[in-house]
């Protein structure tokens, strides 16, 4: 294995680790109370319920550590020199985890439109679930159970906000209104597509919303069957051979946009859970510090 994929390694790693074995949110009952804990106090008196609390600490912990796992994942490949074709689906499902988390906890967000994002976030999730269940034909006692759950957060969402619901028939306004929550629109809050996920994971990376586009369908294209993106790290001879080629610059780029947009989700947890915020930060920059001393860009980052 060469130097240079052991170091792009050791990154991946070292970023999983500062969550998996890092800090864990500031106790509810410091002094003073921490900002998470003003959050929850905040929807328990504002609504009579602080289960959005739990909505926004579920979705954060859970995609940001399989972020985490993601990674090791990525330096596992790294290490074993069999990127081929694997990197990309891996890179481009981390955006999409800390797009997730970003749009929850976005500084400067207030307590209200955490309740919407986390509930929007949550139903979307057992809609998209509950749809392949039914198409799997799985258990019928479980597709019960889950319908419930989204038909209890459906019925008390509506409790706390108006929310613009358009008929089930677009050609038809008297038609039902819809309930599915990917449709949904409350005090201008919709879950967003994978593509505005993705822009909202390399958000405070200084990669333009264009850019971050182009970035995302890039690991689409390499991710899904396509000819045409293949043929970018692949060399065919004339008996069908094919050889497999990533150059130290593309190898790099791609590990860029996975630990710069897992370094910001983890800064965004550590700001909102007061989990040792000021190490984490600290943490983040040195390996993006070192990932910069080690290079192959022609255009060397500045660190």
């Amino acid at each position: 294995m060469s130097d240079f994929s052991n170091d792009l390694a050791e990154i991946c790693e070292g970023s999983a680790g500062i969550l998996l074995h890092g800090s864990s949110p500031k106790p509810a009952d410091s002094s003073p109370i921490p900002y998470w804990e003003q959050d929850r106090q905040a929807m328990e008196t504002g609504l009579g319920s602080d289960e959005p609390h739990r909505w926004i600490n579920t979705c954060v912990s859970k995609y940001l550590s399989e972020s985490a796992n993601q990674l090791l994942a990525l330096g596992a490949l790294l290490r074993a020199e069999t990127v081929a074709a694997s990197l990309d689906p891996l890179v481009r499902a981390i955006i999409e985890r800390v797009g997730a988390v970003n749009w929850l906890i976005e500084p400067g967000g207030t307590t209200r439109k955490r309740v919407i994002r986390s509930g929007l976030s949550f139903l979307v999730c057992l809609q998209h679930y509950r749809d392949a269940l039914s198409m799997l034909e799985g258990p019928k006692d479980h597709r019960t159970k889950l319908k419930a759950e989204q038909r209890r957060i459906s019925e008390l969402m509506p409790k706390w906000f108006a929310i613009d619901r358009p008929p089930t028939d677009p050609d038809d306004e008297n038609s039902k209104l819809t309930m599915d929550p990917r449709l949904w629109v409350i005090e201008s809050e919709k879950y967003p597509g994978l593509t505005d996920l993705a822009g909202l994971g390399l958000d405070g990376s200084n990669v333009t919303a264009n850019l971050a586009a182009g970035s995302y369908y890039g690991f689409s294209g390499f991710a899904h069957p396509n000819v045409v993106f293949g043929q970018e790290h692949q060399s065919v001879a004339t008996d069908g051979a094919i050889t497999f080629t990533y150059p130290n610059q593309d190898l790099e780029k791609t590990i860029r946009f996975a630990v710069g947009s897992f370094g910001e989700g983890l800064k965004r947890r550590a700001a909102y859970y007061e989990a040792d915020e000021e190490g984490v930060v600290k943490k983040v920059d040195e390996l993006s510090d070192r990932l910069d001393s080690i290079s192959a860009l022609p255009d060397k980052p500045c660190s």
